[in-house]
């Protein structure tokens, strides 16, 4: 599968022919403004290119895995209780649960 970068004035120009040599050959085409990638145009059906971090990756070090192992009731029932309280008392509740679940994590 060939890639080629195009002008998007190009592009514009020579809509019809870059699509059907995409859906002839496999070929992707990404389309420039002023020599910097905007886009790319892949064949129907092609997995979704990426090239830097997904949309969710970029909170990839604010995530914490272990959460999963609280159950989701109990996150609920604390959620809906941290509103009656300020916020440190929460905190240290929240944590008293966490480690209720997640004793090997410190």
């Amino acid at each position: 599968m060939s890639e080629e970068k195009i002008p998007i004035n190009e592009f514009r120009a020579r809509t019809a022919e870059v699509l059907r040599t995409i859906k002839e050959t496999g070929a992707v085409y990404t389309i420039t403004s002023h020599g910097e990638p905007v886009a790319d145009i892949v064949p129907y059906g092609t997995a979704v290119r990426k090239k830097g971090k997904s949309l969710l990756g970029i909170y990839e070090k604010d995530f914490d895995p272990n959460i999963a192992n609280i159950p989701l009731q109990e996150q609920i029932n604390w959620t809906k209780q941290m509103w009656n309280m300020p916020d440190d008392e929460w905190e240290a509740g929240w944590q008293r649960i966490y480690k209720k679940y997640n004793p090997h994590v410190e």
